[in-house]
């Protein structure tokens, strides 16, 4: 039952890619006839071209040494073309409603507010921004061969959506840290990051042919079909409530997963846990992460070295207060705290000295060092040397230099450390 069921959806989205291909072919030669239409460079103008313009015409905006600002609605009509060529610089803060074909080839950011609804067909050929206040509405074809920056705005697909490539020239990246609610088809054979929260709603289809990354922070939430033919890779939480099929290769970079609906497909299951750093003073800061698989332990190797931290030497790492315990199998992310113990330095040093007479014209020196350590440590230390009666002179002992002064056989009249 959930064979034919995908398959009459994968139908469906054939069928549609095929009759927007369609569209997109009269988009481009709306691109490439955009000259035979009327050129404005204002917001008057454009708003006069679209009010004249019937089925089959073509308006294009273009500003090559300014800006435009659409801060009232407009609307574009049903079979008008309306083209932002590559000199068009446009900042939307009302609401567009498109029931044509637009095509954009410059730069559109919604901001303040700015809404754009799509009832007809859409390809981004160059740069959308829609910030944190603007808002984009699919509900017919939209397709993106460039850069679809999501920048906390909310992107809300009911239609067919594309993100594709098309030759050597476009490749589309969908890029979101904002909102993305599908119901409709959103079709990714490129590149997608999201960074906050998509959305994919009881019937809403998500067919990844490309890359897809759920970053960190990101949250992907399905009521509906997931099918991944490629590359899904996942850093944040993954909520499954729907169908998810794996017929490619779904990585869990630490993300969390949790499925409440049906996993399915045949293709590979990487998960990894994360293994994050607190170097708790030290430098420099570690701002990577060790990734191993779930239920696998950590070879030492893995582990940074080399941190430092003034008047402390490095002991190790710990982990939840305890000491980090490598034998042991890793199934969640953690976090590994550098631990430090203080360096233990001289404090000052004493030296003393005594001889012993021996037979003969030659005596035996022994100079004694006492080194006194910042933890309480006293350490003794000494060292012989063969001496002539009455002798001075320097000696080393112990990695000191020390002078010591003697008087007949057995005196000692002066002892300290010349370096």
């Amino acid at each position: 039952m959930k064979q034919r069921k995908l398959a009459r959806r994968l139908f469906i989205a054939i069928a549609l890619a095929l009759v927007f291909c369609a569209v997109l072919s009269a988009a481009a030669f709306a691109v490439e006839s955009a000259d035979q239409g009327v050129v404005v460079d204002t917001y008057d103008g454009l708003v006069q071209a679209l009010a004249n313009a019937g089925p089959g015409d073509f308006v294009t905006a273009r500003m090559p040494q300014t800006y435009m600002r659409i801060d009232e609605n407009i609307t574009v009509p049903a079979g008008v073309n309306l083209i932002f060529s590559d000199q068009a610089y446009v900042i939307i803060t009302a609401r567009i409603i498109n029931y044509g074909v637009v095509v954009n080839k410059g730069i559109l950011n919604f901001e303040l507010g700015g809404v754009f609804e799509n009832l007809g067909a859409f390809t981004n050929l160059n740069y959308i921004n829609n910030t944190y206040t603007g808002t984009i509405i699919n509900r017919g074809d939209m397709a993106n061969y460039k850069a679809f920056m999501n920048y906390g705005g909310t992107l809300v697909n009911e239609g067919y959506f594309l993100n594709s490539v098309d030759g050597a020239d476009f490749e589309g990246w969908l890029f979101s840290y904002g909102t993305i609610i599908n119901s409709g088809s959103l079709v990714n054979e490129s590149g997608f990051d999201t960074f906050y929260v998509f959305d994919n709603r009881a019937g809403g289809e998500f067919i990844n042919d490309g890359l897809c990354r759920n970053q960190d922070n990101g949250a992907f939430i399905n009521n509906g079909l997931i099918q991944n033919n490629d590359r899904l890779w996942t850093g944040g939480a993954l909520d499954n409530y729907g169908v998810l099929i794996n017929a490619g290769e779904f990585v869990s970079y630490g993300g969390t997963e949790n499925n409440y609906g049906s996993i399915e497909g045949d293709g590979e299951f990487l998960l990894y846990s994360k293994i994050s750093y607190d170097v708790n003073g030290g430098e420099p800061e570690i701002g990577g992460f060790t990734y191993i698989y779930r239920g696998e332990t950590v070879h030492p190797d893995a582990l940074p070295k080399g941190m430092i931290k003034n008047a402390y030497e490095f002991d190790g790492w710990a982990l939840d207060g305890e000491d980090f315990d490598i034998t042991k199998p890793i199934f969640t992310n953690i976090t590994l705290v550098a631990k430090w113990r203080p360096i233990s330095r001289v404090e000052y040093v004493k030296v003393s000295a005594y001889v012993v007479k021996l037979n003969g014209n030659q005596n035996e020196l022994t100079i004694v060092v006492s080194e006194y350590y910042t933890n309480g440590t006293v350490l003794i230390s000494e060292s012989v040397h063969m001496i002539n009666n009455n002798a001075a002179g320097v000696y080393r002992a112990s990695g000191y230099k020390v002078y010591v002064d003697t008087k007949g056989n057995t005196q000692i009249r002066a002892c300290y450390i010349v370096e």
